[in-house]
């Protein structure tokens, strides 16, 4: 085998392997529990884009009160988590912690597949861009959702037999 075809090769297979990574292949989802939407989605939004580059913490603020009330009632645009990665982005450098910190409980809320080394990965190294896939995800796993629920498990009464029916004498 000449030895451009086996680079050509190589080359197709980690095109692969990184589209992969991302559950994602041309906009179709890959896998039933992975992302529906890959870290370089993040131009399909303007608006998404434009906050993730300018003002991170908005964006974060946003998708965490989503997750926790996916009716945006009473949000305000500087919330907790918006604080919280604020200080930390401007005061340490590292918000992209926070930020890592969040995909991680968004990949175990939604049953998401991944590990933690691809979670600080994405945060780390396309910080704009996982903030705008979070956002996305979220928005798109609420999607079929009319209500969120708001009460625990009902317990179901045990199940009984009729009375015309009786246990069989052995």
């Amino acid at each position: 085998m000449p030895r451009s075809q086996t680079r050509r090769e190589d080359a197709a297979q980690q095109i692969k392997d990184l589209d992969n990574l991302s559950g994602q292949v041309d906009g179709e989802l890959t896998q039933s529990d992975g992302w529906h939407h890959g870290l370089c989605g993040c131009c399909a939004s303007c608006e998404l884009c434009l906050l993730s580059t300018f003002v991170p913490c908005l964006l974060l603020g946003q998708t965490s009160h989503r997750i926790k009330e996916p009716s945006m009632k009473n949000y305000r645009h500087i919330n907790r988590d918006c604080l919280l990665m604020m200080g930390v982005t401007y005061l340490t450098g590292f918000g992209w912690m926070y930020v890592m910190k969040k995909r991680f409980e968004i990949r175990k809320r939604y049953g998401i597949k991944g590990t933690d080394a691809r979670d600080c990965c994405a945060s780390y190294w396309c910080l704009s861009s996982a903030l705008v896939q979070h956002e996305r995800e979220v928005l798109t796993r609420q999607a079929g959702r009319s209500d969120p629920i708001t009460e625990g498990y009902q317990t179901q009464p045990a199940m009984e037999l009729p009375s015309r029916y009786t246990q069989p004498t052995t």
